[in-house]
């Protein structure tokens, strides 16, 4: 029974998740399957072209962006998770306005802000949402919390280490987002 409760949890906070104005489609999708290495870090989902889905389409969870498809089969896609290599996020700083883009280590819950200056206004606990910027990102979603920033003596950069908000050990049940942003 637990189970079905905790699904039950989860699919409530999908719905509140899921955008409440406009003609959307909201879509939720069924994880099928889960590679996590440090090389490739992808769900199968089971929902394809036949819901019409597009490649770029992001997926979320209640609490945060998990990735955005990849690939699309009649049948299932495949997304890529935040925290592989091959991904890069335009987001924002919530406290400050400051952009960036925030891209994954290929660890397991843990981004990156690379190349931002040492002089930047970034502080541990800082949130970081989706900017907009690109047309795939809903603006103002959550995407990471600031953990620790690492600074070199000598070096004009400081690598920013943070942790996604999405749950990412944990998705079963995905929302898609029902449109692409840019026209």
């Amino acid at each position: 029974m637990n189970l079905l409760q905790e699904e039950n949890t989860q699919l409530r906070g999908l719905l509140r998740a899921a955008p409440k104005t406009g003609n959307y489609k909201i879509l939720a999708a069924q994880q099928l399957e889960t590679t996590i290495d440090p090389f490739i870090q992808e769900v199968v989902l089971d929902t394809g072209a036949n819901q019409s889905l597009f490649v770029g389409q992001p997926i979320l969870d209640a609490q945060g962006v998990l990735g955005q498809l990849i690939q699309i089969n009649p049948l299932t896609s495949r997304a890529l998770l935040i925290t592989d290599t091959r991904s890069a996020i335009p987001v924002q700083n919530t406290r400050t306005g400051e952009r960036a883009i925030l891209v994954g280590s290929g660890l397991n819950n843990t981004l990156y802000l690379k190349h931002i200056l040492e002089t930047t206004n970034i502080q541990a606990g800082d949130k970081l949402v989706c900017s907009g910027l690109g047309g795939y990102f809903p603006a103002g979603y959550p995407v990471g919390i600031v953990k620790e920033i690492k600074k070199e003596r000598g070096e004009d950069f400081a690598l920013v280490v943070v942790e996604p908000t999405a749950n990412l050990n944990h998705h079963q049940v995905l929302l898609i987002w029902p449109e692409q942003i840019k026209k």
